[in-house]
């Protein structure tokens, strides 16, 4: 800070009005100004929300009012100062405390508003909350920690010896990379080989103090439903506002907050559990970390099984749905019953007489083999990969492969497992063209086309998808056109009959009805809607496809215009007929005065031109028809105007 003084001045910007007042109130980002370094100017409601205070209580107020702690207040203060004294934009990320007592990480800009002589008179600040992102990216670090972790278990746990020796360094891998309080892995006791005494392994973080024996989380009897859930397969995560009531005592003695529960399937049986707790903080548990966390049961049930084998002297999974076999210097030693059903083999045929190459598509191949080499060779123990495979038949297989690095009689050998997911890629494939159809329907449709979301009082809220049509209709871009409210692109004049359109919607499941949209040039739009309504990842949505029907109403108005003028004329018509008819017999009554050759002569053309005017008798009875079918099918009123 430097020594001069600031000289106090009246510089209060201008509060915004109208419709700026409006946006910055919208604007989820806080927004305030300074009219000096000590007393706020005008701020939006974001701000005001954030410190607990309403708009009038906080404009023009002191900072170390509404700051009560003195260094904190000091602080902000001499940020300031740098702003106008320094004529230069701050920026600073900093954790601040909302009104409700949470803590919020906010990226916080201050910026100098000069006058035409370059002297501060103003600061315009804002905060942008970027707390949920910060955790995102903390997340997704925690993730990859976790992965790393879930391939050093990968690489040890599949090499030779016993599994269990290398638990202690995975678990501890895997508790600082979830930064718990403690990871643990037990054997479920009613599965285990010696009930009495289940195995169980466990890592403590730094300070904390071990469970010890007392690590068996479920019992059918004390948490039933944690219990079914983990039996089945299925991860149990948790805050111990959500423990069971018989569970809450137990976990308490061990200051539990918050745990997941990942059980370990082998062979089709709940061998145990991974489980890792949080003494520090109740913590929500991502999906993302739980699949991870599954990856890595999966492993360890991999380990397990491994072990299995070589204790069974290599006994094979008899009953796994997937193709198993073991192969040796190119040639396949053995395979289970699962093999020979994927592929269409019987045992003699393969085991001694094909190798697994032979049974790759030649496009896979070359990388299928790369795989094998690096198995054999040591260069790693364990690979997946997707490969596409063929039978006896010669049906197209889509094969997910899993490799390990073996011994078979004291030399290097793989075993490998086949999984068919055939159905799995057709149906994929099937639902990625599926959805390419209707994208590609979306974007060229020539009508509007708008996604709009349901608020839980069943009205519009944001609009989720537009297509092309619906830019071009409304002059908007899509980004633009996405953050607008839809009742912004409506006619005012049009939306006194929302509610009883929107009855119709939520009554019947579908509605039309014509509307009037403003584009953003002011001009309007008349369309004629129809609306869906249907339900997207469980919320109600409304399918809405607008028409314009700008030259319907004119051709309508033509139309009109045209049935108009076809009554008038044949009223002249009828009118004319009388006006002909009249004179004629006059004439015909003249015509006996005249000599017999001049009087036929004037009697032939009155005849005729009786004649004529007899046809357009006819020829407007014939116009009477036409007018009562233009009533019926065209909706003209007797006034001639369209309905």
């Amino acid at each position: 800070m430097t020594g001069k003084s600031l000289e106090k001045r009246d510089h209060s910007p201008t509060i915004p009005g109208g419709e700026y007042l409006l946006l910055l109130d919208a604007m989820p980002v806080q927004a305030w100004t300074l009219s000096d370094p000590s007393t706020y100017g005008a701020v939006n409601t974001a701000r005001a929300e954030f410190l607990g205070l309403k708009k009038e209580n906080l404009e023009k107020r002191a900072i170390r009012d509404v700051i009560p702690e003195e260094d904190e207040a000091a602080t902000c203060i001499r940020e300031n100062e740098e702003v106008f004294i320094g004529k230069k934009i701050i920026q600073t990320t900093q954790w601040a405390c909302n009104a409700l007592g949470e803590e919020r990480l906010l990226v916080i800009t201050k910026k100098p508003v000069l006058d035409d002589c370059g002297n501060v008179i103003s600061a315009v600040c804002t905060a942008e909350d970027i707390t949920d992102r910060r955790r995102a990216e903390d997340t997704a670090l925690r993730r990859d920690a976790i992965l790393d972790a879930v391939g050093y278990a990968a690489d040890a746990l599949m090499k030779q010896g016993e599994w269990s020796d290398e638990m202690p360094e995975v678990l501890r891998r895997l508790g600082e990379a979830t930064g718990v309080s403690r990871a643990y892995l037990f054997e479920n006791s009613r599965t285990a080989a010696d009930p009495s005494r289940p195995r169980c392994w466990e890592w403590t973080a730094a300070g904390i103090r071990p469970r010890g024996k007392n690590r068996q989380i479920v019992s059918p009897e004390e948490t039933p439903g944690w219990y079914a859930d983990l039996a089945a397969g299925r991860p149990v995560a948790a805050g111990s506002g959500e423990f069971p009531e018989k569970a809450q005592k137990y976990l308490s003695s061990g200051q539990v907050l918050s745990l997941v529960a990942v059980p370990l399937i082998v062979e089709r049986e709940w061998w145990g559990c991974l489980v890792l707790d949080d003494c520090r903080e109740e913590r929500t548990w991502p999906g993302a970390e739980i699949e991870a966390l599954k990856v890595a049961t999966r492993i360890i049930g991999a380990a397990i099984l491994r072990q299995r084998v070589d204790d069974l002297y290599r006994l094979p999974v008899m009953y796994s749905s997937s193709g198993v076999y073991l192969t040796q210097g190119g040639t396949i030693r053995y395979v289970n019953p699962g093999f020979g059903r994927l592929f269409g083999y019987t045992e003699a045929e393969v085991v001694g007489e094909m190798g697994p190459t032979e049974i790759i598509v030649p496009a896979d191949l070359p990388r299928f083999q790369e795989t094998m080499q690096h198995l054999l060779s040591g260069e790693t123990t364990m690979a997946r990969d997707d490969v596409r495979g063929r039978g006896k038949n010669g049906r197209p297989l889509s094969l997910e492969h899993f490799g390990t690095r073996t011994s078979y009689r004291g030399m290097p050998a793989v075993l490998g497992t086949f999984i068919d997911r055939t159905a799995q890629k057709q149906a994929e494939a099937a639902l990625t063209e599926s959805e390419e159809k209707y994208r590609e329907l979306f974007n060229n449709a020539r009508d509007a086309i708008f996604l709009i979301e349901l608020t839980d009082d069943n009205h519009p809220g944001r609009l989720i998808e537009v297509n092309p049509a619906a830019c071009t209709y409304l002059q908007y871009p899509r980004e633009e056109l996405l953050s607008m409210p839809p009742g912004e692109i409506e006619d005012p004049k049009t939306q006194a009959s929302h509610a009883g359109n929107m009855e119709n919607l939520l009554l019947h499941g579908e509605t039309a009805f014509e509307s009037v949209f403003v584009r953003k040039d002011g001009s309007t739009l008349p369309v004629e809607m129809r609306c869906t309504l249907f339900e997207m990842a469980g919320k109600p949505v409304v399918l809405a496809v607008a028409r314009d029907i700008t030259e319907r109403i004119e051709r309508q108005k033509k139309e009109a215009v045209a049935f108009r003028q076809i009554e008038k004329n044949m009223e002249q018509f009828a009118i004319l007929n009388d006006h002909i008819r009249n004179p004629l017999q006059v004439i015909l009554g003249l015509a006996v005065l005249y000599d017999e050759e001049v009087g036929g002569r004037i009697a032939a053309e009155v005849r005729e031109v009786d004649a004529q005017v007899k046809s357009l008798d006819q020829g407007w009875l014939q116009s009477e028809k036409i007018r009562a079918v233009l009533r019926r099918h065209y909706g003209m009123f007797p006034d001639g105007t369209v309905g």
